[in-house]
């Protein structure tokens, strides 16, 4: 029943082999980390609606919702600029993450009733803008 006092090089060889594969392991797997994130963050809901607000097609539907909603606020029907008004999303972004940029659930308002209306969802009698103008 000897046993050696010191791992022979073979079994330190071995080990420090099996650290270095698990450190390299490691690496991959928070870089690989690091790209799922990067990925989730882009198709984000809040950053899907941010990507098409700011498109040709999104800047388009502003003006032509604006002009249909008579300039006015969809909210409290005070006459507003185009610029600095709000998309609003009847059915909050927070709540309902699937109608981003689903047009039936969008509208504009002035900041100051988009912010008071927060994540709370408009009235059922007002679920579209096209329902409000028509």
């Amino acid at each position: 029943m000897n046993a050696p006092d010191r791992p022979t090089p073979v079994f330190d060889k071995l080990v420090r082999k099996a650290l270095l594969l698990k450190q390299q392991i490691d690496n991959t797997l928070s870089s690989l980390q690091k790209d799922a994130d990067a990925i989730r963050d882009y198709y984000h809901p809040r950053a899907e609606f941010d990507r098409w607000k700011q498109s040709t097609e999104g800047k388009a539907w502003k003006l032509q919702t604006w002009s249909k909603q008579k300039q006015c606020c969809a909210e409290c029907k005070c006459e507003i600029e185009l610029k600095g008004s709000h998309i609003d999303h009847i059915k909050p972004l927070s709540k309902y993450p699937e109608l981003s940029v689903t047009l039936s659930n969008l509208r504009i308002t002035c900041p100051e009733c988009n912010l008071k209306k927060s994540d709370r969802e408009v009235e059922a009698g007002l679920a579209s803008v096209d329902s409000q103008v028509a």
